[in-house]
């Protein structure tokens, strides 16, 4: 049974499209600091307080996830009966489990948002954190700690504005002691702004693309093309009802050719290569998304050679184009 012991819930999900809006909404600012400002200033804002969340950690979330990542993972993907698997926490303590009207029009939960016009999301990337000898383990109580890090305004590369937001979150297993500490980053643009893939096409054009990744010998490399069927999966999983990763329709009006593939979704595919070819415990893991992937398009899992107790993990399209670059120090 899950249980909350703060006000509001937390955050980071989102439904199904043309959900008219019904979120309560600051008065529109004009610029990203003002938002920010009215943000902090808000003494009703939820995003403000600290959330724990307590729940059993069911062994089924963690074998769907891993049902959902095989048939793009070329070695079998090995089920653990007792201790959660590192980073197989994303598809537990759901931030997007709120109640329907506290979703946005695209599906995104209102929690963690910063407020109008600086509403669309990308998940932008983050960092995770485990102790040398404390696992999280299945069938026992998890306590889940959440809150607001940062937010911090900054210019895009091409003109205008965007809003960053980092959510820390910590899950305490046996005795309380933490298991996992983790800080995801987020990105808000405003409403009508190019979006990643205008903006990366633009980029592209101007600049050629980089193949400095070519420079780092490979222990593994392997070419998928993810399915609507595994985005909604990966969504379900997570209980991430964005309209970007369901509803081509709405990814067209964003400036997207297809339905996105989740930044999670790509980390977790990187994670499992990594954990099939260099078997050992992760200290820490950091990683930036850094173009968005689409359904159907070719994607390249790639994985380095352990170096200094380091291993470098990244996802690539076509012309070497990134999607995602991922960094592990291990124990």
């Amino acid at each position: 049974m899950l249980i909350r012991r703060t006000g509001p819930v937390r955050s980071v999900g989102q439904t199904c499209a043309l959900l008219p809006r019904r979120v309560k909404r600051r008065p529109c600012q004009s610029t990203a600091n003002e938002v920010i400002n009215a943000f902090f200033k808000d003494e009703s804002n939820p995003a403000l307080k600290r959330h724990e969340t307590i729940d059993l950690l069911s062994p089924t979330q963690s074998r769907l996830l891993t049902l959902t990542l095989q048939p793009y993972i070329p070695f079998p993907i090995k089920l653990s009966e007792s201790k959660l698997p590192q980073g197989h926490h994303v598809v537990y303590f759901p931030t997007a489990a709120v109640p329907e009207e506290q979703l946005d029009s695209d599906g995104t939960e209102t929690t963690y948002n910063p407020g109008t016009p600086f509403h669309r999301r990308m998940w932008a990337g983050g960092r995770m954190e485990w102790p040398k000898d404390c696992d999280l383990v299945m069938s026992q109580t998890t306590k889940e700690v959440v809150e607001l890090d940062k937010m911090e305004a900054k210019q895009r590369s091409r003109g205008g504005e965007l809003i960053v937001m980092s959510v820390r979150r910590r899950l305490f297993g046996i005795d309380d002691s933490l298991a996992v500490d983790e800080t995801r980053q987020f990105v808000f643009l405003k409403d009508g702004d190019p979006s990643a893939a205008q903006a990366s096409s633009a980029k592209q054009k101007s600049t050629p693309a980089k193949a400095d990744r070519h420079a780092v010998e490979r222990v593994f490399q392997h070419s998928i093309q993810l399915t609507p069927a595994a985005l909604f999966r990966y969504s379900a999983l997570t209980f991430n009802s964005h309209d970007i990763h369901l509803s081509k329709e709405h990814c067209i009006k964003e400036g997207h050719p297809n339905l996105v593939v989740h930044g999670p979704l790509t980390l977790s595919l990187l994670l499992e290569a990594v954990r099939g070819v260099v078997p050992k415990r992760w200290k820490s893991m950091t990683y930036r998304a850094v173009g968005p992937a689409y359904v159907g398009e070719a994607l390249a899992l790639n994985v380095g050679t352990e170096k200094d107790g380091k291993v470098a993990a990244w996802a690539e399209k076509d012309d070497h184009v990134p999607v995602m670059n991922v960094a592990i120090e291990l124990w």
